[in-house]
Order: structure tokens, then C-alpha cells, then sequence
């Protein structure tokens, strides 16, 4: 189907009124110069009682076949629902516009498209798949955003130097420290500037490395000290929802192998400094007393670590020790309004031996994971955590993005902790070897 010609402002008056019944018409001088190409529908309507044709109730539309100079011959009246009637009143000017009509959108919709697209010369990336209009793609739908926005910080972050979590939400603050002696790696947190309050605290031997976590509240002040060692890694997850409630330190009324009850009505992490030497266990789950492990260090002479788990709402707890290991801090940080839940046990998996890993597993889900992962081994060696927030379709391994690690020189329980948005893939291998699974949990907050 082809379309009717079309002209910008072919407008002109009458020279002389037409009848009901008129098959012609004729314009002023020039006016059958401003029209398009026969054929062509066209308005007619009463110009000195009306600036708008559509306030007319006698204006009319014409189907228009033939043109010679100014004279339009012949017409076909009463077109797209109107009705011919006369356009002759004395005194008063009659125009024609020949402007689109609904017969325009009409047509347009009626045509029917055929042929073969060109291809792009140089294909193009969408959402990680090359596309050159040559064939159709699958567009995989945006993943949910999760309720963490997180970086890897570590190249604009300096050990010792005070920075504040300017957002509205909790902040989970890992750093990763590599000893050049017997070195310590301590975060600070507190609403002081400076921050004077220890959060965590590590210690390894030389040439290994360990972490740091807790969580930095609002408007709060923190740091990385690292004492005969340097920061590795630093990552930050700041929540997009909830409230968290800071108990302070409790290593006053808490102890080792007493089971506690989480009664807040809220989800609570639990941040506990353990002081030299031999091993932590934590356990949590509905029974009283709990017996699910869900997080394992050991702690060898002259070493401090920090266990990080969370407690469900209405879950007990307890914290059990072989040798005399101290506490030294323990925090309860209690979050309101996210909803979470732990996964069954995944310490069936097997963890890759090396400390490269390729994708080991992808969070498919439609929430933000808090992962914890506890194991041991007969030899020495890293337990690393790589993430990555951005990987396109199609990545088969991981970029340097390590978001926690923990080694040791002898064997020891090691274990790491981190979070993982919707889509987003992570990794924990093993670098020293076979590694034996102890404690293997996700956490799901929505």
C-alpha cells in the first residue's frame, strides 16, 4: 500500500464558495502550488467563525483525485465520516488544509513489512551478547538488585586512616592483612573521630594472612590498623534497608559453653575477638542446647581471630572451646526489618584446590546471601573467597577480586566470611591442597 503525498503547510482559502453537491473546486492564486502530489485527502471548514477546524460542525474532508494550476477536479465529498454539505455562506471565508487525517495513521498500520535487515558491520555487546542484527538474541532479564551495594576498596583505602559510613544503612566491613612478622590487623569503630572501640581483631604468623569484620553503623567513624603487616583487601557491602542495633561490648556477661537465646524478635550477628590459644566452635540452630556448627577456628600460640555468625530469631547459641582460648570482645548487632534465613548445610561441595578459582557457584536466587565457610586441612596453605559483582554471560573465572582469605602454616580450622548479591558468582578454594568441609552455610536477607 502507498501512502498519500504529504506537504508541509498546504493551506489556501476558497476563491468561491462550493455546494453539497460540488465535484470541484478552486483556490486563491498560488494555492494549488502549496498542495502535494494527487491523491491527497484535504479539510474544508468555515475560517472566520473558526481558527480551528475541528470547531466547526460543518467542516468537512474530501478525497482529491485531479489538480490543474489552482482548480481541484475532481473531489470526492463527505470522506472519513463527515458529510458534504455546502460551504457558501456570504461573508464568510472558507479554507482548505491538506494535512494528515486519521487516514494517515490508518494506512501507516496496514503496511505490511517485508525484506531482511541489514547486519551491523561491527557487532555490538548487549548484556554480554554480541549481536549484529543477523539473527534474534536472548536477553536475559536484570537480575534484583539484592540489598547490599558493594566495592572492592581497597586501592582508595589506607591502614590507619579514619573514614566514615556516610549512608543511612549498616555497612559489613571485611578486610583482608598479610603479616610480615607476627602481625595484628584490627578494625575500629565507633561515633568518635578518631574511632577508639576495637570491632575485630586478628593475628597470624608471618607471611600469612588474615581478616577483619564487623559491622560500622550510620554516620559512625572506622579503621584498619594493621600492625606488621599490610592491608591485601578491603570490602564494603552497605545494606539498602533496616536497622541495626549495636549491644556494645558484652564480653563482661558472656562466656564460652553457655547456650544463649536470641529473643529479640530480630535476626543478630554475633562478633566475638578470641585471644591465643586453641579452638572456637560456634553453634546455633532451634534446639536448646544448639548443635549445628556453623563456624570453626583454631587458634594457635601467640594468634587471635574473630568468629562472625548470625542468629536467627528464636535460635540458641553457644560458643564451645577445647584448650583456654579468651574472650576479649563480643558484640550483638541485632537487624530489624530484613527478613533472614540459613540454608541446609553445604559442606558436600567441594572446594577447588587453587588459588585461582574458576566459577564455583552462582547466588541464582532473587536475594542477597551472607556466606560463612569453615573447613581444615593437613597442610598449610589459603582459604580464599573471591566474588565478583559484574561478571558478563559467558565468564568462565574470576578477576583478582578476593573478598576474604585465611591462612595458615600449619593445620589449623580456617574460614571466611562474605556476602553475595542476586547473580553474582563466588568461589572458595583452597590453595594448599584437599581441604576437609566443617561448617558451609548461606544466609538469605530480603
Amino acid at each position: 500500500m502507498a501512502l498519500d503525498a504529504a506537504v508541509n503547510f498546504a493551506k489556501a482559502a476558497l476563491a468561491s464558495g462550493i455546494t453539497s453537491g460540488a465535484t470541484s473546486l478552486t483556490l486563491v492564486a498560488g494555492g494549488g502550488a502549496k498542495c502535494p502530489a494527487v491523491p491527497f485527502n484535504a479539510t474544508i471548514f468555515n475560517s472566520t467563525d473558526y481558527s480551528d477546524p475541528s470547531d466547526d460542525p460543518a467542516v468537512e474532508i474530501v478525497r482529491v483525485t485531479g489538480i490543474s494550476t489552482d482548480t481541484l477536479s475532481p473531489i470526492t465529498r463527505g470522506q472519513e465520516g463527515t458529510t458534504g454539505v455546502a460551504h457558501n455562506t456570504a461573508g464568510k471565508t472558507y479554507t482548505l488544509i491538506a494535512g494528515p487525517t486519521a487516514k494517515l495513521v490508518t494506512d501507516i498500520l496496514g503496511i505490511s513489512i517485508t525484506g531482511s535487515a541489514a547486519t551491523l558491520t561491527t557487532p555490538h555487546a548487549i548484556n554480554g551478547v554480541n549481536f549484529d542484527g543477523s539473527a534474534p538474541i536472548t536477553i536475559n532479564a536484570l537480575p534484583p538488585a539484592g540489598i547490599f551495594t558493594w566495592a572492592n576498596v581497597t586501592a582508595s583505602r589506607v591502614a590507619g586512616t579514619v573514614y566514615q559510613n556516610t549512608s543511612s544503612f549498616p555497612m559489613l566491613v571485611v578486610g583482608m592483612c598479610v603479616s610480615s612478622g607476627t602481625g595484628n590487623c584490627e578494625l575500629f569503630s565507633d561515633s568518635s573521630n578518631p574511632p577508639t572501640t576495637s570491632r575485630s581483631k586478628t593475628s597470624n604468623q608471618s607471611g600469612y594472612a588474615m581478616d577483619v569484620i564487623a559491622w560500622v553503623m550510620p554516620s559512625h567513624y572506622y579503621k584498619i590498623v594493621a600492625t606488621t603487616a599490610s592491608i591485601a583487601a578491603w570490602t564494603e557491602w552497605t545494606l539498602t534497608k533496616g536497622t541495626m542495633t549495636d549491644s556494645g561490648d558484652l564480653s563482661g556477661s558472656r562466656a564460652y559453653t553457655t547456650v544463649y537465646h536470641n529473643t529479640s524478635g530480630k535476626t543478630m550477628f554475633v562478633g566475638i575477638e578470641v585471644g591465643t590459644s586453641g579452638a572456637v566452635k560456634a553453634l546455633s540452630d532451634s534446639a536448646n542446647p544448639p548443635t549445628v556448627n556453623v563456624q570453626q577456628f583454631t587458634i594457635n600460640s601467640g594468634v587471635g581471630l574473630t568468629l562472625f555468625f548470625p542468629v536467627l530469631n528464636g535460635d540458641y547459641y553457644e560458643v564451645t572451646v577445647t584448650g583456654s582460648p579468651s574472650i576479649v570482645k563480643w558484640y550483638e548487632w541485632t537487624l530489624d526489618t530484613v527478613v533472614v534465613t540459613r540454608s541446609v548445610a553445604l559442606t558436600s561441595l567441594t572446594l577447588q584446590s587453587t588459588a585461582t578459582p574458576t566459577l564455583s557457584r552462582r547466588n541464582a536466587s532473587a536475594k542477597s546471601l551472607f556466606v560463612s565457610y569453615s573447613g581444615h586441612s593437613t597442610s598449610a596453605g589459603s582459604l580464599i573467597a573471591r566474588a565478583e559483582p559484574n561478571l558478563g554471560f559467558g565468564a568462565t573465572s574470576f578477576s583478582s577480586n578476593i573478598v576474604a582469605q585465611h591462612s595458615a602454616a600449619v593445620t589449623v580450622y580456617r574460614s571466611v566470611r562474605f556476602a553475595v548479591n542476586p547473580n553474582e558468582s563466588y568461589a572458595v578454594a583452597f590453595d594448599g591442597g584437599t581441604v576437609s568441609n566443617d561448617a558451609y552455610f548461606e544466609w538469605t536477607l530480603e
